[in-house]
């Protein structure tokens, strides 16, 4: 039955709303929108001041996220989609933490404006008979169209991006162990006021990319820890190797100091 002169929702909306109290779990692994492998600069080997303090991991949710979310993420907020995956992460936090766009970044952002202008005139004079050949028939200038991603679901519910923003910000500072979907339905409904049974369905989703996120960054920053005490083990057992060594010449030359006395008293015995 509609709920509130809503249309009907989908089976699948459904089969979500019955579901509230399911722990938030990751999907399995092979079953499509997993992690991503990285291989770039690790929050620690960013410079200094680049990202504010805290966000460690936001960056590495992020850059374990595909190329195409974040690129999508930086369309929605009017941002140049190019660059290096670590890149696209430090343009999104820097954005979203309210930060001006670093030196490169103000070139490309000034380039992708320009190229963007150029677009929607080349699209203005085809639409008015201006581009190759007649074009289609003169009309009113249409304004520059959403994209899909920028749009709510039509009942002034969240966008995409802002329900993107909001769900990996809710994964990110959970406690899993006792989180349930519930949980995020009732954060979504209490700050947004107004959300479809589509838009529920979707924050599920992302918050299943989210967790793998989430827990792909958690385990790199396990091996990390892993690798600076196994480098700290290796550090005391050379350094304790080293005294024991110093230890050992040392008496030796200790050893070669008494002996030289014991002949020299004898010389002077036998003198």
């Amino acid at each position: 039955q509609a709920r509130g002169g809503d249309e009907e929702p989908a089976e699948g909306d459904a089969a979500a709303e019955d579901d509230d109290d399911a722990p938030l779990v990751a999907p399995k692994r092979g079953g499509g929108g997993g992690g991503q492998a990285f291989s770039g600069p690790k929050f620690e080997e960013l410079p200094e001041g680049l990202l504010p303090e805290g966000k460690a991991l936001q960056y590495s949710a992020l850059v374990h996220t595909t190329v195409g979310d974040l690129r999508k993420m930086l369309k929605q907020v009017d941002m140049p989609p190019t660059g290096e995956k670590h890149e696209l992460a430090i343009r999104i936090i820097r954005e979203l933490s309210g930060l001006p766009p670093t030196a490169e970044d103000a070139v490309l952002i000034e380039e992708y404006k320009v190229q963007r202008q150029e677009a929607h005139e080349r699209k203005m004079r085809f639409f008015n008979g201006k581009g190759r050949g007649k074009g289609r028939p003169a009309r009113a200038e249409p304004e520059e169209e959403a994209s899909e991603d920028d749009e709510g679901d039509g009942r002034g519910g969240p966008s995409k991006v802002e329900l993107r923003t909001f769900v990996t910000a809710f994964i990110n500072t959970s406690d899993l162990a006792t989180t349930r979907l519930r949980d995020l339905n009732q954060a979504l409904e209490n700050t947004f006021q107004s959300i479809s049974p589509k838009a529920l369905l979707r924050a599920r989703k992302l918050a299943e990319k989210a967790l793998v996120a989430r827990q792909e960054a958690e385990l790199e920053q396990e091996e990390g820890g892993a690798e600076a005490a196994e480098g700290g083990d290796e550090a005391e057992v050379t350094a304790e190797e080293d005294a024991e060594a110093a230890a050992v010449e040392g008496g030796e030359e200790d050893a070669a100091a008494e002996a030289e006395g014991e002949e020299a008293e004898e010389q002077e015995v036998e003198g």
